[in-house]
């Protein structure tokens, strides 16, 4: 429970990062951003949420304009990619996707915002 409260804290933190790009100005909180959109796909497709053309155009814009500013090659992007899965998959799927646990309310909160 504990981890996947944090795990919330870390969403919801991340939601206002969505368009990270424009906020994050160093490249520790471009990082920061980055991965809270790599987390905000990965459960996603762990949980297989609906999610919007719009708001996947808007997450593919966000990661890819991170990735740009943060000079990332394609070893790179993997490379941070399964860094955040690795933690991902420590996390039960139960805990990510259970509709009334802080996780899901925490995506929830950071996808509303989401290709607005």
């Amino acid at each position: 429970m504990r981890r996947s409260l944090a795990f919330a804290i870390l969403l919801l933190g991340f939601g206002a990062t969505l368009s990270g790009e424009a906020r994050a100005t160093t490249d520790e909180e471009r990082r920061a951003a980055l991965q809270g959109l790599y987390r905000l796909l990965m459960q996603q497709e762990i949980c297989e949420f609906a999610v919007s053309d719009k708001q996947s155009d808007a997450l593919e814009k966000g990661t890819g304009a991170l990735e740009e500013a943060l000079k990332m090659s394609e070893a790179d992007v993997t490379k941070s990619y399964a860094e955040v899965e690795a933690l991902m998959k420590k996390q039960p799927a139960k805990a990510l996707c259970d509709p009334n646990g802080d996780a899901v309310k925490a995506y929830d909160k950071a996808m509303a915002d989401v290709g607005k």
